[in-house]
């Protein structure tokens, strides 16, 4: 197949405009190559666009970039494969391809073309009368029933890839079909039977070894134990799932559960070994270059240390925090880390600090329509100009923080604030 170098051209500039362009000429250059047929070239072309891309933009925006990328490739290669004579060889690239369009199309949140591919990626599967192939779709477009929260199709599918399993004596397949089996239990509430189906997974993917499928599993066990209230048991697995996720090399996703695992600890009051489940996180992410990721586990240590009245070293981390989230654009995440840097000033007493974050997280929650947020923000501002003797200003602040939490129907703090304005009105002229 031939892919001409503009084709790659357009789509990155798209995305990354001007500096799509530069990316572009610099590989080129290195290949020694321009806008000619670059196909023994694709493997590194995407490594580079996506070091290139990872460096200055995060992990999360060179995946996308370069999964934008793949996806033409692929087009341009399916398009290729069936416009020819069909041949075994050709109708197990078609396959491969299918596999990859619809695994990239769920990454870009694009259901409507996964599902069009994974039809055809079924339906390739039994014309090749190819009994592996077909349990291996089969799991494939499982995995996006339950993504869509179609269970009956995700079910009737489990069952198919069970007794194909059995023909083919494929012991992983049959680890896949239980665990599909298990997710389709729990999510219709039976979280035993869940359990039961996802432990008979584990065990067949622990004899053979596969560490991101060992993983997985233990990471939905602890999700099953989670929705029961049992967080001694959810964490136990969680903790089994970072370890395997790291051993199996995927660090974005032990990110997660380490992160999952300090949310949980936090909640249990279990402030040391949330810190040093967050710790980890931020070192994790520290080195793999996922900005976004090591933001929020810096905001969760600033407020950790907070809460461990050790106040100097939250401030530092939510400053950090505050200036990835800024340039990694998360707003909701800058307006969060300003809010609790606001009241870190508040506590110090600084209150013409305290009173510039507050009102930067209040432009940013006004601007995401994010309205319990901003009445948070108001309330908190009154407080600042409370402390600062400025009680028409503190007045207006309520006056405001009520109006919101009134639209919103919350009673509780519609009358708090109520005695709290008769209580300001002393203050007042």
């Amino acid at each position: 197949m031939a892919i001409d170098g503009s084709v790659l051209s357009s789509t990155i500039k798209l995305e990354l405009g001007d500096k799509g362009e530069e990316i572009l000429d610099e590989f080129f250059d290195k290949i020694d190559k321009r806008h000619l047929e670059i196909e023994e070239h694709l493997d590194e072309f995407e490594d580079f666009v996506f070091e290139r891309v990872k460096g200055e933009m995060g992990i999360e925006k060179a995946e996308n970039v370069v999964d934008r990328l793949k996806k033409k490739i692929m087009l341009e290669r399916l398009e290729d494969l069936t416009s020819k004579q069909k041949s075994k060889i050709r109708s197990r690239n078609e396959f491969e391809t299918l596999k990859e369009l619809s695994d990239i199309c769920m990454n870009l949140n694009q259901q409507e073309e996964a599902e069009k591919y994974l039809d055809r990626l079924t339906g390739l599967s039994e014309e090749m009368d190819n009994e592996r192939m077909m349990a291996e779709s089969l799991i494939i477009q499982a995995e996006f029933f339950l993504m869509v929260d179609d269970l009956e199709s995700a079910e009737e599918n489990a069952k198919k890839i069970l007794s194909l399993a059995e023909k083919i004596d494929g012991e992983a397949s049959i680890g896949d079909g239980m665990r599909l089996a298990g997710m389709v239990a729990w999510r219709k509430g039976e979280s035993e039977e869940g359990l039961t189906y996802l432990e008979e997974g584990y065990d067949r993917f622990k004899k053979l070894g596969l560490d991101e499928k060992v993983a997985a599993v233990k990471r939905e066990m602890g999700d099953v134990y989670a929705g029961k209230d049992d967080l001694e048991e959810a964490l136990k697995h969680y903790e089994k799932a970072a370890g395997s996720f790291g051993k199996a090399g995927l660090e974005f996703e032990r990110v997660n559960m380490l992160q999952e695992i300090g949310m949980i600890s936090s909640d249990m009051e279990r402030t040391d070994e949330a810190i040093e489940y967050f710790e980890k996180s931020e070192e994790v992410c520290r080195k793999n270059s996922f900005p976004i990721y090591r933001a929020w586990s810096l905001f969760n240590l600033g407020e950790l240390y907070i809460e461990k009245s050790e106040s100097e070293k939250g401030e530092d981390k939510l400053k950090e925090a505050t200036e990835l989230f800024e340039t990694s654009g998360d707003r909701h995440g800058e307006a969060g880390a300003n809010m609790a840097l606001g009241r870190c000033m508040i506590e110090k007493g600084a209150l013409f600090e305290a009173e510039k974050r507050i009102r930067r997280a209040l432009k940013i929650f006004d601007e995401l329509d994010m309205s319990q947020s901003k009445a948070e923000a108001f309330y908190l501002l009154s407080s600042v100009h409370a402390e600062k003797e400025m009680y028409e200003d503190a007045k207006e602040g309520l006056e405001n923080a009520l109006m919101i939490y009134d639209s919103l129907d919350m009673a509780d703090m519609k009358d708090k604030i109520e005695r709290e304005l008769k209580d300001l009105t002393k203050h007042l002229k």
